[in-house]
């Protein structure tokens, strides 16, 4: 069976004659570039970003769009160096690419074009015509049914053809997805995971920040992470927020994540080269691919970055698995057993875009 073979037998592609996302008839074939990108980025702002904080903004021209980083939506305590921010824009670039290679766009995508300007993160525009194959179309399809699924899997393993398509999504940018084969391996890195929660959650500060990302699903802000997040009712969320910032609930975090992390079908941590704004992007990029080849597959994902959160505990999650490299995010892959929850919700695209 070939890799479009296994995705389309996965991929709910809708009735009949109408598009299975929706909206997707509305492209503007007729109109120019602007147009067109910005009907594209309409996609891309689905993209995961650390703690839902959407950390971007556009400049939109006549034939191209600038995308930027957005400080105001950085995450001073979790992300001092901004890496995770430039992560979650390599993946809104992935997305963006994604969404155009649908529409008939080979993509035209240029990273840090300005070296005086390091939050410049890409230029893109439509690039030349492209004929979209069954692969692209299931991982398009992917984009809108995508979300971060943080309760355990099913006790159901992920057949080897999948993981070797994820690795393959992942590679393509740069960046290895390292997967945890022996029980050794998941222990230590379980073990890291659980001792990451209890320092982050011993630091008051940090415990502020991510109250501060805290979120109604509903709410006014359309950004962050709700209350069942943590296993709590999303009506909670605002009690949840509170019982965070004041109480130190780390060791109770640490067992669940632990467990969790021990008993996901597979586990696996995502390898730059090297530890540079250009590798952060890349990550980024693979992430978004490796991501909607998951979602495109059944499969679905959360993060345990806890110990890449923590500089000494990086070194012993590279030390312990023997790695080539630096790494960059902690993913866990499997098959839910309850239904997905839906993408969290989005800042309106009108709030980040500045028409040139």
């Amino acid at each position: 069976m070939t890799r479009a073979d296994r995705l389309f037998s996965t991929v709910d592609h809708g009735a009949p004659g109408r598009p299975p996302l929706g909206r997707e008839h509305l492209y503007p074939t007729d109109a120019g570039p602007r147009e067109r990108l910005r009907f594209a980025l309409s996609y891309a702002v689905l993209a995961p970003s650390s703690h839902n904080s959407q950390p971007w903004r556009f400049d939109l021209h006549e034939d191209h769009l600038c995308i930027h980083a957005d400080l105001t939506h950085r995450l001073e305590i979790t992300d001092p160096d901004c890496r995770e921010l430039m992560i979650s824009i390599g993946a809104l670039i992935e997305t963006l690419a994604v969404a155009l290679r649908h529409f008939g766009h080979l993509g035209d995508v240029e990273v840090l074009p300005e070296p005086n300007a390091p939050w410049l993160a890409a230029r893109v525009g439509l690039g030349g015509s492209y004929e979209p194959s069954d692969v692209d179309q299931a991982v398009f399809d992917a984009i809108e049914t995508r979300a971060t699924y943080r309760f355990p899997f099913a006790d159901q393993a992920v057949p080897n053809d999948v993981t070797a398509d994820l690795q393959d999504a992942c590679r393509q940018f740069g960046p290895d997805l390292h997967i945890m084969r022996t029980q050794d391996e998941r222990h230590m890195i379980a073990d890291l995971i659980a001792e990451g929660d209890k320092r982050q959650f011993a630091d008051p500060a940090f415990r502020a920040e991510l109250s501060n990302w805290i979120h109604p699903r509903r709410g006014d802000t359309h950004d962050g992470m709700s209350g069942e997040v943590f296993g709590m009712p999303g009506v909670l969320t605002g009690v949840g927020a509170f019982a965070i910032r004041t109480f130190d609930l780390g060791d109770k975090q640490a067992a669940r994540d632990r467990d969790i992390a021990e008993h996901s079908p597979v586990l696996a941590t995502l390898v730059t080269p090297t530890d540079q704004p250009a590798d952060w992007i890349a990550c980024g990029r693979a992430l978004a691919a490796t991501l909607l080849t998951a979602t495109a597959h059944g499969v679905s994902a959360s993060f345990l970055n806890q110990p890449i959160e923590v500089p000494d505990l990086r070194r012993d999650v590279a030390d312990h698995l023997g790695l080539d490299g630096m790494p960059q995010l902690i993913l866990r892959f499997g098959y839910p057993n309850r239904p997905v929850p839906p993408l969290g919700p989005r800042r309106p695209l009108s709030s980040m875009l500045t028409d040139m």
